[in-house]
């Protein structure tokens, strides 16, 4: 608090079950402090399916109490102008994560070190029939694990040669362990971190993700793979970065219309035109460019 009163601008997360942010918007509503207060955040709490009636609507309350708004993305700054808060005091950070590493790295494979990876992990060469999709994230129930894996069946059953690599841990690992036993097309390989993630992800054609999607989908652009996930209605705002059929494709939240969908997409015309698109967007959403909204944001909040 004693720092708070020697700024210019507050900046507090969104987080209504953080009860320091209150004394500070009623000190700012009362006129008590001189500084300008500011909320970073999502708008809204977007990862969960069922409705909390009385939660949403106290976190709606206070979304308009502050001064100015750093949004996550553009689904976040909708859902602020969607509270009553004037849109000309919103920025958009455009939340991003560094990638830059990934994307040198992946630079600097050849096809032949992609090709002896393959061999390595499956046992067999890499044909141009072959298809290959990745999961990159923590295993956990909001990621729908056993969908996905349901999901892949059903896309092997289509296409034999597509392979699947699973890169994670966590609360669904078990499930995935017995289900890679009994799948020699599947490979699940733990939990890989830094840039050591970039040889599994070199491998793919398409990153499989139908539940939950966060910054996940920053590393798939990072290499120019292709995002598929659901309206699962649980994403967090980083879903504002796909644009269904340009970088990635949305299906409907069913194993069915999902498999169908990925199917569709490896085996289409316009996988490597939509491959470059998510590989331009990687280079759209960075680390820099989110530095370079927030300075912006802040200058405009304090009116320079």
């Amino acid at each position: 608090m004693n720092a708070a009163r020697r700024a210019d601008i507050v900046i507090i997360e969104q987080a209504s079950a953080a009860l320091y942010i209150y004394p500070l918007i009623a000190m700012r509503m009362l006129g008590i402090a001189r500084w300008k207060l500011a909320f970073w955040g999502h708008g809204a709490q977007f990862n969960r399916k069922k409705p909390q009636p009385l939660r949403d609507a106290w976190k709606k309350f206070w979304t308009s109490k502050v001064d100015h708004w750093f949004a996550y993305t553009d689904l976040s700054a909708q859902t602020v102008r969607d509270c009553g808060f004037p849109a000309d005091k919103i920025t958009v950070v455009q939340n991003s994560i560094d990638i830059q590493e990934l994307q040198e790295v992946h630079r600097s494979l050849s096809e032949k070190e992609i090709a002896k990876h393959f061999d390595e992990l499956f046992g067999e060469s890499r044909r141009d029939s072959h298809r290959v999709g990745v999961f990159c994230a923590r295993l956990t129930r909001l990621k729908w694990v056993p969908f996905l894996l349901k999901s892949l069946e059903i896309i092997h059953r289509r296409h034999p040669d597509f392979r699947m690599i699973i890169i994670g841990d966590g609360s669904e690992a078990d499930r995935v362990r017995d289900f890679c036993e009994s799948s020699s097309w599947c490979r699940w390989v733990g939990a890989v971190h830094g840039i050591e993630r970039v040889h599994y992800l070199a491998q793919a054609d398409v990153f499989l993700n139908p539940g939950m999607t966060g910054l996940s989908i920053l590393d798939a652009f990072a290499v120019g793979i292709p995002f598929a996930t659901t309206d699962c209605r649980i994403h967090s705002p980083e879903i504002a970065y796909l644009k269904n059929g340009v970088n990635g494709i949305m299906s409907e939240p069913t194993e069915a219309a999902f498999a169908a969908a990925v199917s569709e997409l490896i085996q289409s015309d316009d996988l490597a035109a939509i491959k470059r698109n998510a590989l331009k967007d990687g280079k759209q959403y960075t680390i820099e460019g989110m530095t370079r909204n927030f300075v912006a944001g802040l200058m405009k909040a304090l009116g320079s």
